[in-house]
């Protein structure tokens, strides 16, 4: 986790701490109890606002604990987060991210597989066309702790220019993130075949439409992409798409930076999303034709 990850955090989650702390403040009861408790939960995973979670955990949840006390400990962690908040914004810190995203490099200790990664990375970044356009250009800004997340700035000649590059990056990751989702989705289903013993015959028919299924995505997302591109550029975007599932596969993770246009960040996928999601079960022998896909 970075010190970008957890400005992130706070920021994303103050309100509804705050907005449970009033509740509770109004009425003692076992919902607003609950709420406090599940508010609480994100707070926990930072380190330096662990003890006061916790702390504030075992009393809420001891047999004879007084509202008093809930609030004390609450107040304190709003306090504490409201003041790590301030601090962050006014050390410029949040002012100085360029508009761009983050991108967290898949984690190894092996310098070879480490360079092999940058070395896709920058290939997509070279080779799919909706990513070059003209007066507007990728650079890398700086990188971060907090495992390797290196910052990207898209920068554009006219001060007025739309960050066409950057709303095309998110649309590439968010149809990438589509693609491991549904092939995932798939692994997942395959397993729970084998353990229903499925004769090994059904397994591979499955196997042969699970191909042609992201054979047929992979050309309808390349073409969503870019629907002016030709066929040879269609082709080396199916490729470069399949790069950046593989580095998504190993842990790559991809962030809009705090200043990117609201626009732009409701494109880039969300870390929970499962687009696509596909039955392997209605593609069997006996399934409804019209459920299939």
């Amino acid at each position: 986790m970075n010190m970008m990850h957890i400005y992130q955090m706070l920021k994303a989650n103050i309100a509804n701490l705050e907005g449970v702390r009033d509740d509770f403040f109004m009425e003692s009861s076992l919902e607003s109890e609950q709420a406090i408790l599940r508010n609480i939960k994100v707070f926990g995973k930072i380190p330096s606002f662990e003890k006061h979670v916790d702390r504030l955990r075992e009393t809420i949840t001891s047999p004879n604990f007084f509202p008093s006390d809930v609030l004390g400990n609450l107040d304190g962690l709003i306090l504490k987060v409201t003041y790590a908040i301030d601090l962050f914004e006014q050390s410029g810190f949040v002012a100085s991210d360029p508009i761009g995203f983050r991108i967290k490099m898949p984690p190894t200790s092996n310098f070879q597989e480490f360079a092999e990664d940058i070395e896709k990375l920058s290939t997509i970044f070279q080779q799919c066309s909706f990513l070059n356009v003209a007066g507007e250009q990728i650079e890398l800004r700086k990188t971060e702790s907090g495992s390797i997340w290196l910052v990207f700035g898209v920068v554009a000649v006219a001060a007025t220019a739309t960050c066409v590059v950057l709303m095309n990056f998110a649309k590439f990751v968010d149809k990438c993130v589509a693609i491991r989702s549904h092939k995932a989705t798939y692994e997942q289903q395959r397993e729970n075949l084998r353990s229903l013993k499925i004769s090994n015959d059904l397994l591979e028919t499955n196997a042969e439409m699970h191909k042609k299924v992201i054979a047929a995505l992979y050309n309808s997302l390349a073409n969503e992409l870019d629907q002016t591109a030709s066929h040879e550029e269609k082709q080396r975007t199916i490729g470069m798409m399949k790069k950046f599932v593989v580095l998504l596969d190993k842990g790559m993770e991809v962030i809009p930076t705090l200043t990117a246009p609201i626009e732009v960040k409701n494109l880039f996928p969300t870390p929970n999303d499962n687009i696509l999601g596909f039955d392997v079960m209605k593609q069997l022998p006996g399934a409804d034709q019209k459920d299939a896909i």
